[in-house]
């Protein structure tokens, strides 16, 4: 699906996603598993259940106050959105409403998705899931944005060349996590599954770069490896 350079979106993170489950293997149970939640809508509108596009709607109880709270800040309710985006398929990611809240009607984009929501680019990003997909768009500034789901979990699973192995992945699921986490940095900014938007900078892809080594069975996708070097030297110009 390509897009439209002259289509511009803004974006609010609706529930932060957290994971209690740490790359070095420690485990907070006061943390809860969530994911990261999004609205997108045009740039020089307001949201709309029209014009408006929620992704991965997988909300907590607690996880929904908040989302309920920066969607009452932007002017629209929750349960009258019509469009989303799942950027794969996983319980954890797929619509869920508190009790007694009344569920969305919604259609998946972009198998139904209306003239005012082009302008989008969804990419293939396998590895965690085979089905895994980013949505990725322009800002305001012009900076692109990577919605990539569990493509890249968070920053610190990020920075320890990390991946979710209590899914028993085999190797070379993991070596296409790293090609889908490489394509990801082309980004100007990844919105993960379960954290905070991640701003691609040059000092971020020096770090990766340096640490690649220690990713499991990166040796079988140097490609990796170059891509990162490119993405420093292309960051390091601006």
């Amino acid at each position: 699906m390509q897009p439209c350079v002259d289509l511009r979106y803004q974006y609010r993170v609706l529930q932060h996603g957290t994971l209690p489950l740490q790359p070095d293997g420690s485990y907070d149970p006061l943390c809860e598993h969530r994911c990261t939640s999004t609205l997108v809508w045009p740039m020089d509108a307001a949201p709309t259940p029209d014009n408006a596009l929620v992704t991965d709607p997988c909300f907590s109880n607690s996880g929904f106050v908040q989302a309920r709270g920066v969607a009452s800040q932007l002017g629209i309710d929750l349960s009258a959105l019509r469009h989303v985006f799942f950027t794969h398929g996983h319980h954890d990611h797929l619509l869920h409403m508190p009790p007694g809240v009344r569920r969305p009607s919604l259609q998946l984009f972009p198998g139904t998705s209306p003239a005012v929501l082009a302008g989008f680019e969804v990419i293939p990003c396998p590895g965690h899931s085979d089905d895994s997909c980013a949505l990725v768009f322009r800002d305001g500034s012009g900076r692109q944005i990577w919605i990539a789901g569990d493509a890249v979990l968070n920053r610190d699973w990020l920075l320890a060349w990390g991946y979710y192995w209590p899914n028993r992945y085999e190797p070379a699921e993991i070596v296409q996590t790293w090609r889908s986490v490489a394509l990801a940095l082309g980004g100007d900014v990844i919105v993960p599954g379960h954290g905070e938007p991640i701003e691609v900078t040059a000092e971020l892809c020096r770090t990766l770069d340096r640490d690649f080594p220690q990713a499991e069975y990166g040796r079988q996708c140097p490609e990796v490896a170059e891509a990162l070097r490119k993405r420093v030297e292309g960051l390091s110009g601006k």
